[in-house]
């Protein structure tokens, strides 16, 4: 089997980020990959929380408390890459512990039957607008009694029902 063939086959059993380039040569070809797995981490920070950052504008665009789990892209520098759709923020690679291999990362979407739940202020609070069903959410912090404070993709962050999230991988 020659090297294509045996890279495909272990990406298909292996959740891979790949950044990848191919070189033609004259007598075949080579192909060069360097690749990352998506690593599931946990928070963990002795301030009780970390820094979500912007990965242009180094702005904080959030907390997120220890314990949450956030799936990953790779890691630049000291920054740890969150997965699509939320790779424009990082945290420190300071603030987050690996969870154990063969653990499943939670991720979550929206489900709601009308089309949209609401992101509010607090628990029952102001709307500050809608997140589409079927949008992924990153969990920042549990707030009791099924609500959550969630991270959206466009950097908008809030309180939302978790009774309206289904766990995806």
């Amino acid at each position: 089997m020659n090297l294509s063939k045996q890279l495909i086959n272990s990406m298909k059993r292996t959740s891979i980020a790949l950044c990848v380039t191919t070189i033609g040569l004259l007598s075949g070809q080579t192909l060069s990959v360097m690749a990352q797995p998506r690593i599931c981490y946990e928070v963990q920070d002795a301030d009780g929380s970390a820094n979500v950052r912007d990965r242009n504008s180094k702005k904080v665009v959030a907390q997120i408390d220890n314990g949450q789990q956030v799936l990953t892209d790779g890691v630049v520098g000291d920054l740890v890459v969150l997965a699509e759709p939320h790779n424009q923020f990082a945290i420190h690679r300071s603030r987050l512990r690996p969870v154990r291999s063969g653990v499943r990362c939670r991720r979550f979407t929206t489900i709601e039957a009308d089309g949209y739940l609401n992101l509010r202020e607090s628990p029952k609070g102001k709307i500050l607008g809608r997140i589409p069903s079927g949008m992924a959410l990153v969990i920042i912090g549990d707030l009791g009694n099924k609500w959550v404070r969630v991270l959206l993709p466009d950097g908008r962050s809030g309180v939302a029902y978790s009774e309206s999230f289904e766990i995806y991988t």
